[in-house]
């Protein structure tokens, strides 16, 4: 039997899927598909490095408008080497939070 991930979410019962790096302009298509199968998406922050999504404020501005079920799953190590507090970060996205990655490479 082939499972995807919606099928995973659906029948382990984690609510949620922490998403890479959709692009921007990908997100509509994203959020049409959360809707569609009334799945939790966060999507997390990938440090000073990368033009997408390098902090929380940039992640929130690429999803603030969308369904509410797509939201954050705030990555600590990236977030740190940002100079930016992890905490604040959690505390800031409450309604949208979604997880918690704690690379530590």
């Amino acid at each position: 039997m082939n499972f995807n991930r919606r099928d995973f979410i659906k029948i382990t019962g984690t609510g949620a899927i922490a998403a890479g790096m959709p692009d921007v302009a990908l997100l509509p298509y994203v959020e049409k598909k959360v809707k569609e199968y009334d799945l939790r998406l966060g999507i997390h922050n990938h440090g000073p490095d990368q033009k997408l999504y390098p902090g929380p404020d940039d992640t929130w501005e690429a999803i603030k408008s969308l369904d509410k079920r797509i939201g954050f799953c705030l990555d600590i190590g990236h977030t740190t080497r940002l100079g930016l507090d992890p905490l604040a970060g959690i505390a800031e996205s409450i309604g949208y939070f979604r997880g918690v990655l704690a690379g530590l490479g």
